[in-house]
């Protein structure tokens, strides 16, 4: 009975475990747990809004193919001539949009549309509206007088380059949409040098 008494803890050895148990976190366990989150806040965060805005650029990007695609295919099938050209946020939902021509070749476009021209030169209807393009993307390129494409889907202009990246980044993560003398468009990955899409063949 003595060797029982001695093997069960004494009601003071209780006390301490139970204070131990009410005692809870100290101050410095929260307080690392805290710096990890921040840590992997810091890591994570970045790569999100970078990937949000590559999305942005991908998005514009593909919208310019395709309206230029579109816009050839209407040159070719209806055998009139299509202007291709940056106009002005206000100037994007006007019934016949005016091309914004006192932007420079490196000034921000703030959108773009597809003309339809008669044989007069004389703009007569819209083929394609972007939408606003994002703050948060640049487009810029060597059209801000406009490029043509006659009824035969050609360019009037050899090595039409727009410039489509994240707002301030440089050029070198920029993608490029092309359009050549022929009437095919291209889009090119940053420093890919790759083609990742293109027009139906001539």
């Amino acid at each position: 009975l003595t060797n029982i008494w001695q093997i069960l803890p004494s009601q003071s050895e209780l006390t301490g475990r139970k204070s131990l148990l009410q005692r809870g976190f100290t101050l410095l366990e929260p307080l690392i747990v805290l710096a990890i989150v921040g840590i992997l806040a810091s890591m994570v965060v970045p790569r999100y809004q970078n990937y949000v805005v590559q999305n942005e650029v991908d998005v514009v990007a593909n919208e310019l193919v395709r309206g230029v695609e579109m816009a050839r295919v209407n040159a070719q099938s209806y055998g009139y001539n299509v202007k291709i050209c940056p106009v002005t946020a206000a100037q994007l939902n006007q019934t016949l949009p005016e091309c914004d021509t006192a932007l420079s070749e490196t000034e921000p476009w703030e959108a773009w549309v597809a003309l339809r021209i008669n044989k007069d030169k004389v703009t007569t209807d819209v083929i394609v509206r972007s939408s606003t393009i994002s703050p948060n993307v640049s487009v810029s390129g060597n059209a801000f007088n406009g490029r043509t494409l006659n009824e035969m889907g050609r360019s009037d202009f050899s090595g039409f380059t727009v410039l489509v990246k994240a707002k301030n980044a440089n050029d070198a993560t920029a993608t490029k949409v092309i359009l050549a003398q022929s009437g095919r468009v291209t889009k090119t990955l940053p420093q890919s040098g790759l083609a990742a899409s293109k027009t139906l063949p001539q």
